[in-house]
């Protein structure tokens, strides 16, 4: 091949943009990952705490929520808007039998109008929604993706497990009776 066509197809302004494209879809596979590989990291870097004294409120009252510190919790921390959070919601009211004994608090920073609405749309007399206006609560626990789900344990009074994401609750209920 003479060294005026190899030239001529590198500078083809049809392969150099299929090149560049290419190359950028690499570039922001590449960079997804590392995000999602870190995620992981940080989600098994978890260390057993305890709540945070922080102030959650009834959405529907404004009133303060009291903690029974004895019973061991499931902490779902939630976003109205949050497709995986919606179908989180919607596992848990169709497995209430299978919670017995647990106490479930779904937790959310949006104003309390949202999360009445959201808790209209999926109700429960197992969940209790709460507001964390302040969202205090939420950055001691350094939550940052919804759903993010805690397991508190009663007995020890710690936070035992954090799940970051749409994890199946029969794999939380597994770790929770795991724990046990």
């Amino acid at each position: 091949m003479s060294k005026y066509r190899r030239v001529n197809r590198l500078l083809n302004p049809t392969k150099r943009v299929a090149a560049i494209t290419t190359l950028l879809s690499f570039t922001l596979a590449a960079c997804w990952m590392a995000l999602v590989i870190y995620h992981r990291i940080q989600d098994a870097k978890f260390s057993p705490r305890e709540l945070p004294s922080t102030q959650l409120f009834e959405p529907n009252s404004g009133v303060p929520y009291s903690m029974s510190m004895r019973k061991d919790k499931l902490l779902v921390f939630f976003s109205p808007f949050c497709s995986f959070c919606e179908q989180y919601a919607h596992d848990i009211v169709n497995t209430q039998n299978m919670l017995e004994g647990i106490q479930i608090l779904f937790i959310s920073t949006e104003l309390p109008e949202y999360i009445l609405e959201f808790s209209f749309i999926h109700p429960s007399d197992k969940i209790v929604y709460l507001c964390d206006e302040t969202s205090l609560f939420s950055k001691e626990l350094k939550v940052k993706r919804y759903p993010t789900t805690f397991l508190f344990n009663g007995k020890t009074q710690k936070l035992t497990k954090q799940f970051a994401g749409a994890v199946p609750i029969g794999q939380i209920l597994q770790e929770f009776y795991d724990e046990k």
